[in-house]
């Protein structure tokens, strides 16, 4: 059982943050458009996008009762 959400909820947002970099190609990083690309970086967002919104529920739901 975890305790600490809001670590869980904010590590979730930094890997959306940083993952997004890599999404629209920045120029600093040299990497193009590419498919496989794309790819992973749907995968990271879905996997950030869970650690952030599975918590989040829960702690909705202690707060408000």
């Amino acid at each position: 059982k975890m305790e600490r959400t809001w670590t869980l909820m904010t590590s979730g947002m930094i890997v959306i943050g940083v993952t997004f970099f890599f999404l629209g190609p920045v120029p600093i990083f040299g990497l193009g458009n590419t498919v496989w690309l794309n790819a992973i970086c749907i995968a990271v967002i879905t996997f950030g996008l869970s650690a952030t919104n599975v918590p989040s529920c829960k702690t909705c739901l202690v707060y408000t009762v």
